[in-house]
């Protein structure tokens, strides 16, 4: 389901040499619950507090600075345009159309002068252009099939992780239905928490919706084009 954010009000608007806009916005407040998780601890209780304080605050609708390209899809706060449009010089766009107002940022664009498309999230980013490649371990490798999958999944989450003996996964079927792959594994007595040696791990992971190419070699910017997607999934 696609998630949509609303400013109340725009107070302005400021046209870059950049190709990418800035508005000062008023935002809706956002709505937090704080669980208290522990009782008679005064350290802990001092944190819960003062979590409850700021998620009082979050309720008040709050002035941000926001930023959009020239038509309109939302890129991010001032620094991450800044960083992506002026020092990259990347152009930011959606990988696929979406709605107006869908609260997903920009997560690919092009940089006319690298020649490369990039993909990127809060976590990391990557250009891809003509020749560039995807190997195995990549973060742009995208299976081919179930099997590479549970191969990828498998690599992942336990890999050579001392912390984990005879791994395997199983291609299976969870309790709402939904088809993936079981990563099974014992934790072993390099585990620092001693209650879960010798105890068995076991971890669901869904299907992707569709499986990519492997590793392959980029031939045209379009080729680029979907390396950047790729990785910006990946990371996301």
């Amino acid at each position: 389901m696609t998630n949509f954010r609303f400013a109340l009000k725009v107070l302005s608007e400021t046209k870059t040499g950049f190709g990418y806009v800035v508005r000062k916005e008023i935002w809706p407040g956002f709505n937090y619950e704080v669980w208290t998780i522990a009782d008679g601890d005064e350290d802990t209780n001092w944190v819960v507090s003062e979590l409850e304080s700021m998620a009082e605050s979050a309720k008040s609708p709050a002035e941000m600075l926001t930023c959009y390209t020239a038509s309109g899809d939302w890129i991010g706060d001032l620094e991450t345009a800044k960083y992506l449009c002026e020092e990259k010089g990347i152009a930011p766009v959606h990988p696929v159309p979406i709605p107006k107002g869908a609260l997903r940022p920009c997560s690919i664009g092009f940089c006319e002068r690298d020649q490369k498309w990039y993909g990127w999230s809060h976590r990391a980013i990557s250009g891809f252009g003509i020749l560039s490649v995807v190997k195995r371990g990549d973060c742009a490798y995208q299976p081919v099939d179930r099997d590479d999958f549970g191969r990828e999944m498998l690599a992942f989450f336990v890999g050579n992780d001392s912390n984990y003996l005879n791994c395997s996964f199983r291609h299976a079927v969870n309790a709402d239905g939904v088809s993936g792959v079981e990563i099974n594994a014992t934790y072993s007595e390099a585990v620092p928490n001693q209650r879960l040696r010798g105890s068995p791990y076991v971890l669901f992971r869904p299907y992707p919706e569709k499986f990519g190419r492997g590793e392959w070699v980029a031939e045209t910017l379009e080729d680029a084009r979907q390396m950047a997607v790729d990785f910006a999934e990946s990371v996301s």
